[in-house]
């Protein structure tokens, strides 16, 4: 298929998606490309000038908000692609805040509050998650990080229990972890700052009631922690301590008895590893938050 124009790109994928064609799977696929490319710097200016950014974000508010939403592989490779662009679009965009090079083309308070409205939907949609395309959450969770660094620098702050990141980084992590569990030492850190910037303990506990109780049963989350604990050293450790014993502090009958004493003893052998193979500097900061 003949490679589109980048100043085209955008008005031919809102196009070809409305009408289900499948020529967007392969336009999809070769916008990620150019917007990867730093060679491409000109090429990935024009696509942001002629509005891919918004294009994209329309595009998948309209699939999240389907009744049902396709779980074939080559259209959640689709989505995969969607997601991947537009987290280029915002780590293109974040140096232009603030700039000389201002971004005039784009109204970034409007369109952070459409991301905003994306994650909320895509939360609404969580299950989606759970599909066994081995990319899908990983690419969902850097889309989601790739846009906090933009919210956090135009906004000065990161984003709260009302826009969902958090959550839907908790959930991305949960249902990955057993097959990536490198995905969750890049994770884990930044669930921690969006966690520790919730506002107050109310906020707190309002998360954990709506990421974790409401939403995982207690032995999803439990495994997970184990099984990060079993992989992480060093700062992610540390972090990942720090998370379970603000949960089970501000809601200590998150977990049962039994459940505890998994995690207790899986604590312990990650402080034991840590001794034996992280960095001597943060032995004993790891241990004093165990």
């Amino acid at each position: 298929m003949r490679k589109l124009p980048p100043e085209d790109l955008p008005s031919t994928l809102r196009r070809e998606h409305d009408l289900k064609k499948t020529s967007r799977y392969s336009h999809a696929s070769n916008l990620l490309q150019i917007l990867k490319e730093s060679a491409n710097e000109t090429k990935r200016r024009t696509l942001l000038q002629n509005g891919i950014s918004d294009a994209l974000v329309d595009i998948l508010l309209d699939i999240y908000s389907g009744r049902v939403i396709p779980e074939d592989e080559l259209f959640l490779h689709y989505v995969e692609d969607i997601l991947g662009s537009l987290a280029e679009c915002a780590i293109l965009m974040r140096p232009l805040i603030g700039s000389e090079t201002s971004l005039q083309y784009v109204d970034v308070d409007v369109f952070l509050q459409k991301v905003v409205r994306l994650w909320n939907v895509m939360w609404t949609k969580r299950h989606c998650m759970k599909v066994k395309v081995r990319r899908y959450r990983s690419v969902a969770a850097g889309f989601i990080v790739s846009f906090c660094g933009l919210y956090q620098k135009f906004y000065k702050r990161q984003p709260g229990i009302e826009e969902r990141a958090a959550h839907l980084l908790m959930y991305c992590w949960v249902f990955n972890l057993n097959e990536d569990l490198v995905l969750g030492d890049w994770i884990v850190p930044y669930m921690f700052l969006l966690i520790c910037s919730l506002e107050s303990h109310e906020h707190m506990g309002r998360f954990i009631q709506e990421a974790v109780v409401n939403t995982l049963e207690p032995t999803q989350f439990v495994v997970a922690v184990l099984s990060q604990l079993y992989y992480s050293l060093n700062g992610t450790l540390k972090q990942l301590i720090l998370i379970l014993g603000g949960f089970t502090c501000i809601a200590p009958k998150l977990l049962e008895d039994d459940e505890m004493g998994n995690l207790l003893i899986g604590i312990g052998r990650a402080c034991q590893r840590q001794i034996c193979k992280g960095e001597e500097d943060m032995v004993y900061d790891v241990k004093r938050h165990q």
